[in-house]
């Protein structure tokens, strides 16, 4: 990992993990995706989750909870089931953090398995992909995109931070990604004193063969594809609370890859929180 230094003389920034216990707060995540075909025109998704997190402080350190309590999806404005907002809706998570706030361990996700295995009781497939394991790793890689690269952390305005992170596919695939992340300014935001993040990655175009969000869509053998995102996070660092994100990113598949043009797949996302949940104590 490389930190590239601003100039001296800016206020450091601590990124440190240390939210108000018993805090509860709900994330909205909305999602539109478009995706292109130039010879059968394209379609737009628009996807909306609505997320209650908790946070507890334990004597070894801290648990994020988190429990997807609704969801909406559609397709050019027509309602539509996603198996996949299915699968996680009323499903409690419980991420189990060290004193610094490193990701230790994550419960509830043997629930997930015989859920999407009694979902999908006829399809083969599933046995062989819908595994703790598979699981795990993915939210251990969304958890370190949102918060582990950044828990422990100081840097000025102006910093910005560089890093390659190789994913696992199925079949012990790897996607292979190059991140940028800078800190921008510093800002007020909900009464508190805020940072603004932006990102950046992209993929190694590289010849490879991925299966793509498997098992709730028919596998598509991908043989080279490319990926581009960027976006910003807005977060208090005394405490890694979020307040807003924003995220574009953009696949490109080759012509030959899901037919003879090529595709392009577009999604944007935005996700705001407010506090008060249930379970608020």
């Amino acid at each position: 990992m490389c930190l590239c230094l601003a100039a001296r003389g800016e206020d450091e920034v601590f990124f440190r993990w240390n939210p108000p216990d018993g805090l509860v707060r709900q994330e909205r995540l909305i999602s539109h995706r478009r995706a292109e075909r130039p010879d059968a025109g394209g379609h737009v998704d628009r996807k909306e989750t609505l997320t209650e997190v908790a946070y507890h402080s334990q004597p070894t350190g801290y648990v994020y909870a988190a429990t997807q309590v609704a969801y909406q999806a559609a397709r050019d404005g027509t309602p539509t089931f996603d198996l996949r907002l299915a699968l996680f809706n009323q499903v409690p998570l419980q991420y189990h953090l060290d004193m610094v706030g490193r990701l230790r361990e994550i419960d509830g996700l043997a629930a997930l398995v015989v859920r999407a295995r009694s979902m999908q009781p006829d399809d083969p497939r599933v046995p062989l992909v819908v595994r703790e394991e598979n699981y795990r790793r993915e939210r251990r890689e969304a958890w370190d995109q949102r918060y582990g690269r950044m828990v422990g952390k100081r840097g000025k305005l102006g910093d910005s931070w560089r890093v390659s992170d190789e994913y696992l596919l199925p079949g012990d695939r790897r996607l292979v990604f190059h991140i940028t992340t800078k800190l921008v300014e510093k800002l007020r935001c909900a009464d508190h004193d805020c940072v603004r993040l932006e990102f950046f990655y992209h993929s190694t175009p590289e010849p490879r063969s991925a299966t793509w969000e498997i098992p709730f869509i028919p596998p598509t053998q991908v043989k080279e594809s490319e990926i581009t995102g960027w976006g910003e996070r807005i977060l208090d660092p005394s405490t890694m609370l979020i307040y807003l994100e924003r995220e574009v990113f953009v696949i490109r598949f080759k012509p030959g890859e899901l037919g003879p043009q090529p595709v392009v797949v577009e999604e944007r996302v935005e996700c705001s929180f407010s506090t008060g949940g249930r379970g608020e104590r």
